[in-house]
């Protein structure tokens, strides 16, 4: 069943009504972004406390592999069984998991306490935007949908500047223990801000099937590229049946997708031309703020003298900028009713400034 279906009309809500169910989305956005990049500049000093060094690069890849697999399954869920239970139980979720992180003792936990936390962001983010969809309406959408990625743009681009004031004046595990009052928070403004939503009554068949296959399917995939991110050849023994399992079980999932009458991502979404386009470039923006986020910081203490808060600070620019430009683009996208010149131009802008950055140097305060 559609959102559409089961959700109320935007006119059901009164705009405080609205206004309260985006302030709650907002924060719940936040507490799955800000865990994405949050860890960049903590990373050597985790390493040096717990040992682990060879498993480094999975603190981060775990966590947005799990996220990437769950986003998709969560929507779905949502449509099923409402919104609040939802996005509630994706909160619960990964406090646990923060905490989980916050008094990891070896490397292996940590690492796989930040892949339930990713298990859990990815439901935070996900049905915050479903949500929104819900209860506006699309000529009002872009005004709503700027302050949501306002949010998820601060939170992912001043997670390492918290990251390295909490790592250098605290501990690293304050970065997962910061979780816990913010996600609190978002727990009880969103549970109470989403009370009003309604909760379908007709109860489908959840395509099981399909949420496997998927996973295993994108997870297999991810992890190929991880490995070969470290440095692995493309076609050593495990990348090859990690490629092989990707195949196999994306194929059967189109296969099994095109058969269900409630697939878990619905195909005939990307005949869309529209969606697809939007899809890809979203894929690209999302690789170039990973880079600049988590990447840069992390170089920066590696190759010159900064600290983790020296790296953290460094960021500030970025920081304040992309709020800004997401801001700008919701309220330019409501007034000429219209995005593809804003997307256009932000499509262009963005690998301009990252060239720009890359033929700067490290140790340049300008760059």
């Amino acid at each position: 069943m559609s959102s559409a279906a089961v959700s109320p009309s935007p006119q059901s809500l009164s705009q405080d009504d609205i206004r309260s169910i985006v302030v709650g989305l907002m924060l719940a956005i936040l507490l799955g972004a800000l865990d994405q990049t949050i860890v960049s500049v903590a990373l050597p000093k985790m390493a040096a406390d717990l040992h682990g060094i060879s498993l480094l690069a999975w603190v981060v890849s775990g966590y947005l592999i799990a996220m990437a697999v769950a986003t998709p399954i969560y929507g779905k869920l949502g449509d099923l069984y409402g919104r609040r239970i939802v996005l509630s139980s994706a909160i619960v979720l990964f406090l646990v998991a923060s905490a989980a992180c916050a008094l990891a003792p070896t490397m292996p936990v940590l690492v796989g306490a930040r892949i339930l936390q990713g298990l859990g962001g990815g439901g935070l983010i996900s049905v915050a935007q479903a949500t929104i969809a819900d209860v506006v309406s699309p000529r009002d959408r872009g005004r709503y949908q700027a302050y949501i990625s306002g949010a998820f743009a601060v939170a992912s681009v001043s997670g390492p500047v918290l990251g390295g004031v909490l790592t250098t004046y605290l501990s690293w595990r304050w970065v997962f223990w910061i979780n816990l009052p913010i996600g609190l928070v978002a727990l009880l403004i969103s549970r109470r801000a989403m009370a009003k939503l309604q909760v379908p009554h007709v109860k489908r068949a959840v395509d099981y099937l399909g949420a496997g296959l998927l996973t295993a399917g994108l997870s297999a995939m991810l992890l190929a590229i991880t490995r070969v991110g470290q440095g692995t050849p493309w076609f050593d023994d495990i990348n090859t049946w990690l490629i092989v399992i990707t195949l196999i079980s994306l194929s059967a999932f189109v296969w099994n997708s095109r058969r269900t009458a409630e697939p878990i991502i619905p195909l005939s979404l990307f005949r869309i031309k529209t969606v697809t386009i939007s899809c890809l470039i979203l894929f690209i923006a999302f690789v170039q703020l990973v880079a600049l986020t988590v990447l840069v910081p992390l170089e920066l203490q590696m190759v010159t003298s900064v600290g983790a808060d020296g790296a953290a600070l460094r960021l500030i620019p970025l920081s304040l900028s992309v709020p800004l430009g997401a801001f700008i683009g919701g309220r330019l996208m409501t007034r000429w009713g219209t995005f593809k010149h804003i997307q256009l131009a932000g499509a262009l802008i963005a690998p301009l400034g990252i060239f720009l950055l890359a033929l700067s140097s490290p140790t340049s305060s300008f760059s």
